[in-house]
């Protein structure tokens, strides 16, 4: 939630200054510094997790090494530590642990040198960086390739050199409790390429038929045991442990019929798995990106059809052709957008998408700017996700005095947010008041004090008067006559 600036940024970028001692350094940490996280859990001890996550509910899934999220060139990811528990693995790093939270991310790398930082607009803990390289593929036994802590006030900053295919940690500490808001961007010398096209799946869904219900565990039966087959053995994975077998249908079973744990994401609704394992997911056609309608601000036409290669301009466009259409999503690629979104019932919109490949890009969004009364959502009763998406609103005006970034009315529930920003700004000034009603009285003054005499100079004396009658005339007239002393 959280109002940061989330977007698709430049890829090229001048050196950083420190790259020159860069391969100095990791020969040094390469020769004296390994760590090993996360070794195998004994049984009991994964029952004693599995009750420590429940409980901890709320945790991002890469508050450890193990459930990294993948980062790509020119990936602008917005992160929080203030629901991941501190760092409590030796860390190797510039300056203190992690004492307000860590999250990490996983790169692949390209051959190119690649700067991650923390130095922007959006990063307001002050965090610290740490680079590693996996020693094996998947494993969370890593090496310090490089480090910084504190470069650009609370930001850090590290720049590395790559090696093609090799997977690298990098670990975000917010070094104060109780850590906060950091934006993580990724960039490199040359241009960005987009990443292999990750498959899109709903976990569980082991029949590929858009839904979740007892179809799911029989068809997973079904593929282990009788003639049944899958394109997409990810999406019948249903417990999220790397592998298909019995403990799926069990799982699912559990879900459905006995209030056990939901699925692990992506779920309910299409998207890429946060955890790659080796299961693939050759066809999935109930999340294919030919089933959408595809938007792009560069490159559209609200006159196109909102195919693949002839995206319209507009999002608010691929919503009203996606509804006339029966197409339950809309894919946004990176972007700026000016518009008032009217969310459709059952039409889902997805952004942070290459444009033309139509790849996701985790942690990238597709930012909209709307008038200060800003998007709307209303009515809607059936599942429809919203992700990929910073809204934001203008400030408030004469017109339209509040500043909101999204109305959400007369919904059921049925409404999912995935990776979205919302970012309102200054409401209108208020009006002034009515004038004030009269004070109350006064209270009554109080006495005096006694006068003093002493001081006057040169007294006159007292003088003395009498008046006078006069009967001469009809009217009685007085004068009055000092008498003599």
């Amino acid at each position: 939630m959280f109002g940061s600036l989330v977007g698709f940024g430049p890829c090229a970028m001048p050196m950083n200054p420190r790259l020159a001692t860069g391969a100095q350094q990791e020969t040094q940490k390469e020769a004296d510094m390994q760590v090993e996280f996360n070794k195998p859990w004994s049984a009991l001890s994964f029952l004693a997790g599995l009750l420590f996550l429940g409980a901890a509910a709320g945790q991002p899934a890469n508050y450890e090494c193990s459930g990294a999220v993948t980062v790509y060139c020119g990936s602008v990811v917005l992160g929080n530590t203030l629901n991941s528990p501190p760092d409590t693995f030796p860390s190797f790093c510039a300056g203190p642990s992690g004492v307000g939270g860590t999250l990490y991310y996983e790169l692949v790398g390209n051959g190119d040198t690649f700067t991650v930082s923390t130095c922007n607009p959006g990063s307001s803990a002050s965090t610290k960086l740490c680079v590693w390289k996996r020693i094996s593929p998947g494993s969370c036994s890593l090496t310090l390739v490089d480090d910084d802590n504190g470069s650009c006030g609370n930001g850090s900053e590290v720049t590395f050199a790559t090696v093609a295919g090799l997977e690298y940690i990098i670990r975000v500490d917010a070094t104060t409790a109780p850590g906060g808001f950091f934006e993580l961007s990724v960039e490199s010398l040359l241009p960005c390429e987009a990443p292999v096209n990750p498959s899109e799946f709903i976990r569980g869904d082991a029949n590929l038929d858009d839904s979740y219900d007892i179809g799911d565990p029989v068809a997973a039966l079904a593929i282990l045991f009788s003639s049944g087959a899958t394109t997409c053995e990810a999406a019948a994975d249903a417990n999220d442990d790397g592998s298909f077998n019995i403990a799926d249908a069990v799982y699912s079973l559990s879900f459905l019929f006995s209030g056990g744990p939901a699925p692990a994401m992506p779920f309910p609704t299409c998207g890429v798995d946060p955890t790659p394992d080796a299961l693939t997911c050759d066809s999935n056609p109930v999340c294919s990106a030919a089933a959408a309608i595809h938007v792009d601000s560069v490159t559209g036409s609200d006159l196109n059809m909102g195919g693949a290669d002839d995206p319209v301009a507009t999002i608010n466009q691929g919503i009203a052709l996606a509804t006339s259409m029966s197409i339950d999503q809309v894919l946004v690629a990176n972007g700026t957008y000016n518009e008032n979104l009217i969310f459709a019932n059952g039409v889902s919109v997805r952004g942070g998408y290459y444009a033309g490949t139509w790849v996701p890009q985790p942690g990238v969004f597709s930012v909209v700017n709307s008038s200060p009364g800003g998007s709307v959502a209303e009515n809607i009763n059936i599942p429809t996700t919203i992700s990929g998406l910073e809204l934001r609103a203008a400030a408030g005006g004469v017109s339209e005095t509040s500043s909101i970034a999204l109305r959400v009315i007369d919904g059921n529930g049925a409404l999912r947010f995935e990776d979205v920003s919302l970012v309102a700004s200054d409401g209108y000034e208020g009006e002034n008041g009515t004038p004030g009603v009269p004070g109350a009285p006064g209270a009554p003054g109080g006495q005096g004090v006694s006068g003093n005499c002493n001081n006057i100079v040169n007294p006159q004396p007292a003088q003395r008067y009498h008046v006078l009658g006069n009967n001469a005339t009809s009217a009685l007239r007085t004068r009055a006559v000092r008498s003599p002393p």
